[in-house]
């Protein structure tokens, strides 16, 4: 029953059936990691959320100025949501549509 109500709230925030999913099962490892002991801290949770595919779009078009578009680049070049710690600065700024000062903001961003 939770999980409809979470589902329901999502789909109100303008996920997809399918981002919604998505985000809901990486809740779902990581919060099942942290009770076994596996995650400790929070650059370690988010490594356990599935952070590509549809919801990596997603979350991504909620930075500024991110649209859809560059959204689907930055997944297409990297496979998942890029976090600091699994690309450089210089491979963020080769995404096609990208721009140096928009990937030194996004890169600040994902830290």
């Amino acid at each position: 029953m939770a999980e409809g109500k979470a589902l329901a709230v999502l789909k109100e925030l303008g996920m997809t059936d399918e981002e919604a999913a998505e985000f809901i099962e990486g809740v779902k490892r990581g919060l099942k990691a942290r009770r076994e002991g596996k995650v400790v801290s929070w650059s370690e949770l988010v490594k356990e959320l599935n952070l590509h595919g549809d919801f990596g779009r997603f979350l991504l078009r909620g930075f500024p100025h991110i649209g859809p578009s560059l959204a689907n680049s930055i997944v297409e070049r990297f496979g998942k949501v890029p976090l600091s710690w699994n690309c450089t600065l210089d491979e963020l700024k080769s995404v096609p549509g990208m721009g140096e000062r928009r990937a030194e903001a996004l890169w600040k961003l994902l830290k």
